[in-house]
């Protein structure tokens, strides 16, 4: 007889869906927003009430949210396989044939934008050549040991993260596959949530150190549901890290834990499939990669040409702001359609006739 929480991790999770839809559209509004980012900030801070300016200046913490959602979805996904290392190579090869078309074309796009406005020589030199150009289509242009490149897409070092993440999850359950020990897999999650956190508290870095306890969170929040580990040990230690995270003062430390605990709360109310099932939330879940990669390129560009027409008119600044949100969510469906679901697609023609415990969700 399976337990309640297994039940309720069968299915589609909707709640997931639409915090992942939401993440992508906050990152998106504090883009267009942003100090430094956006060529209109100056103008919306001057036209935004502070405390809403206060808000709308800290929504980059919705990459937060994308890191403990990949936690938990990756822990879900993987569920239930025996992870060797036949099963590893179709794991990496599945999830490059999701991750790499869209990521390619947005690079390619970018790359093809800035070139037209030339002079193209400059922009080659600023990407770093073509070893720059291959280290960011590979994810590999935050690693300085490798070759450290300037992102072809600002937004692409949270996919590097996501990548290392995904890389040292699989060696973990490898490991403990090859060693017939199932503990070795918690306890190297510990390790490595602990030596992060630790690295987080006094560096506060983007890079993997930084943030690989964020994904581990996830993990550990769907090992609980699936009672894989105590779920009275997970609470506990949601507590504890909303203790340490709260004392630091940190928003971004804030929102994961947040993020985890509103996961682990609903998935034991036995929520996770029905809470926030709304058809525009959950859509925008769907197209959600689409949104992170294109909003910038859209979006920003959009704005830097219509600064000049935006000055002194409150009016024609909200019709422009209105107006990248629109191109950009449009730009994103386009590139759903005809690269991401194709290739989600693709993906699973390659999925392991092997019995799993979950459908995939991720």
């Amino acid at each position: 007889m399976r337990s309640a929480a297994t039940t309720t991790l069968n299915g589609r999770l909707h709640f997931l869906d639409a915090l992942r839809g939401l993440a992508a559209v906050s990152v998106m509004v504090f883009h267009f927003f942003a100090v430094g980012v956006s060529p209109v900030h100056e103008q919306l801070a001057a036209q935004l009430p502070g405390w809403i300016g206060w808000v709308v200046g800290h929504l980059y913490c919705g990459v937060e949210v994308f890191f403990v959602l990949s936690g938990f979805v990756i822990a879900f996904s993987m569920d239930g396989y025996r992870a060797d290392w036949r099963y590893a190579g179709n794991f990496i090869l599945r999830r490059s044939l999701r991750l790499d078309p869209p990521y390619w074309v947005a690079a390619f796009l970018t790359v093809g934008y800035f070139f037209w406005l030339g002079p193209w020589r400059d922009y080659y030199l600023m990407y770093g050549g073509l070893k720059g150009i291959l280290s960011n289509l590979f994810y590999l242009q935050n690693l300085p040991f490798v070759y450290p490149a300037h992102g072809i897409l600002d937004v692409a070092w949270t996919l590097c993260l996501e990548v290392q993440f995904y890389l040292s999850y699989l060696l973990l359950l490898v490991v403990a596959y090859y060693s017939a020990r199932s503990w070795v897999a918690a306890l190297g999650v510990a390790m490595v949530s602990g030596w992060s956190l630790w690295h987080w508290f006094y560096h506060s870095s983007p890079d993997f150190g930084g943030r690989a306890w964020t994904f581990f969170l996830g993990v550990a929040i769907y090992w609980a549901l699936r009672r894989r580990v105590p779920t009275g040990w997970v609470a506990a230690g949601i507590v504890a890290l909303a203790a340490v995270v709260i004392g630091k003062g940190h928003l971004d430390g804030v929102v994961s834990v947040a993020t985890a605990g509103a996961i682990f709360a609903i998935g034991i109310a036995g929520r996770l499939s029905t809470m926030l099932a709304y058809r525009p939330l959950l859509h925008l879940g769907k197209i959600s990669y689409s949104i992170y990669l294109l909003h910038m390129l859209i979006g920003l560009n959009l704005l830097d040409r219509l600064k000049s027409a935006e000055a002194g008119s409150a009016v024609v600044l909200w019709l422009s702001v209105t107006a990248a949100i629109i191109l950009s969510l449009a730009g994103a469906e386009v590139l759903h359609r005809l690269v991401e679901a194709p290739s989600n697609r693709l993906s699973q023609r390659f999925k392991r006739r092997q019995p799993a415990l979950a459908t995939e969700s991720g």
